[in-house]
């Protein structure tokens, strides 16, 4: 028992000494000090686990003072110690057996730069100013595998969480109530003159960064400031939102997207007015509210973390004039279904027949896009859609087609003998319309001469246009 004893205190020594963190992306007394103290809750999570709960928690819930441990002290911000609200967050690995001490440090660094880039979307962006992450263990020097893992991890803050809740409480809970019964544009439309209202200034030597606290008290601040105000309302007014960031000229810039009925827009309030030698705002315009990225980066890019997100937005928000049916004299509209479009139409020739550009949308039966060189078929849908809500569907009949595939052969004709025959199984409400040639309210021999003549007059014209 002797010999035991001091064998087992010389084994946990060993294991002592190789518990250390090994990945920290700044040296800042907060951090250290925080590191001193006995987390107040521990989340258990695989490194997977803590990028997933970053991308899905709220601001709220990643700043939470319930689970994190906080401090206000000094922080290594681009070479300069600077006083921050610093928050930690505290992990247990729950498969540290998996890791060796190299495993652990990429891991250690992966997450870093998945969980900064994950936060850079949301409104924490805009009051963060410094990030980090130690990674610490017992790692079993036999296997040279981990015993256990802890991760934590630290956002240090312009603002705390009571100031920016003062902010969502004392402003912009507020103001968006009095727009709780305006619809989309509307609510947007008074975002835009709230913010530049004159309220809020343009704080040209750029001092005030990184809260919107400040900002709301003093009323000077940069992008960062007037995007992160944005994004607060954008939440209260229950709006999927995103912080992006780019270039406009030669600077940094960062403002907001948002999703509206299913559709991704920029949105960039503080390039909505031009702003004097003073930083005072001008005469507010919408130039860069709701538009798509073809419109935004006429004078500006998207950062490449961003470019997918960037790339869904493909269209500007309409705010007036904008049509509520289907209204087309050409063509013959009833019961849901538009009559009398020609053979060999494509959807482009169409949408211009009818107009309402930027409004119709094509889709197959099955619900695919229809391309605009593309025939349009019988059992294709003709969709008005006004910033993403759908007004009015159509089912297209094309003159000839029985099998919706925009053209006139014998594979018609075999449907239409079926339905004749009624040997098909009426798979499609529609398909007697479709049949119907002679427009008499039912689909007899008769449709079927009259088809067939038709495909033989089709053959005929391209033997002699010589497309045979």
């Amino acid at each position: 028992m002797k010999t035991l004893k001091p064998l087992c205190i010389f084994m946990c020594i060993v294991m002592l000494i190789c518990s250390f963190p090994f990945y920290c992306s700044a040296e800042s007394p907060a951090y250290s000090q925080l590191m001193e103290q006995e987390p107040v809750f521990v989340m258990d999570s695989t490194f997977k686990g803590i990028v997933d709960f970053y991308k899905n928690a709220s601001y709220g819930e990643i700043l939470s003072s319930e689970q994190c441990n906080y401090i206000n002290d000094k922080v290594a911000v681009n070479d300069k110690l600077v006083d921050c609200h610093v928050y930690m967050r505290t992990f247990n690995i729950t498969d540290a057996g998996f890791y060796t001490s190299e495993a652990a440090k990429e891991m250690g660094g992966e997450v870093y730069k998945a969980v900064k880039n994950e936060i850079s979307s949301k409104y924490i962006k805009c009051i963060a100013r410094s990030f980090s992450i130690s990674v610490k263990g017992t790692l079993d020097k036999r296997t040279g595998r981990y015993r256990s893992l802890t991760v934590h991890f630290f956002i240090a803050t312009g603002e705390s969480n009571e100031e920016r809740e003062q902010v969502i409480q004392q402003l912009v809970k507020p103001a968006a109530s009095q727009w709780s019964e305006l619809d989309d544009a509307g609510k947007l439309l008074s975002l835009n003159d709230f913010i530049l209202s004159g309220r809020f200034a343009y704080d040209m030597e750029q001092i005030n960064r990184s809260s919107v606290y400040a900002f709301v008290q003093g009323g000077l601040g940069v992008c960062e400031e007037f995007a992160g105000l944005t994004a607060l309302f954008l939440d209260e007014m229950g709006y999927t939102n995103y912080l992006v960031t780019g270039k406009v000229a030669d600077g940094l810039h960062i403002w907001n997207m948002v999703q509206i009925n299913g559709r991704i827009y920029h949105l960039d309030i503080l390039h909505n007015t031009a702003v004097d030698a003073e930083g005072k705002v001008g005469q507010i315009t919408r130039d860069n509210l709701l538009v798509s990225t073809e419109k935004i980066t006429k004078n500006r890019t998207v950062d490449e973390k961003y470019s997918h997100l960037s790339s869904l937005a493909i269209y500007d928000y309409a705010f007036e004039n904008t049509p509520s049916e289907i209204v087309c004299d050409i063509f013959e509209k009833n019961n849901g279904m538009l009559y009398r479009i020609p053979l060999f139409t494509t959807a482009r020739s169409l949408k211009d027949l009818i107009g309402l550009d930027g409004f119709l949308f094509i889709e197959s039966p099955s619900g695919e896009s229809v391309s605009d060189d593309s025939y349009v078929g019988s059992g294709c849908n003709l969709i008005l859609n006004v910033n993403g809500t759908v007004l009015e569907t159509l089912v297209l009949c094309v003159d000839g087609d029985v099998d919706g595939d925009g053209v006139a052969a014998q594979s018609d004709l075999d449907v239409m003998s079926d339905v004749i025959l009624r040997t098909r199984d009426q798979a499609s409400d529609n398909l007697n319309f479709f049949c119907d040639i002679t427009e008499d309210g039912c689909v007899t021999v008769t449709d079927y001469i009259t088809l067939n003549r038709l495909i033989s007059a089709v053959a005929d014209y391209k033997i002699v246009m010589g497309i045979a």
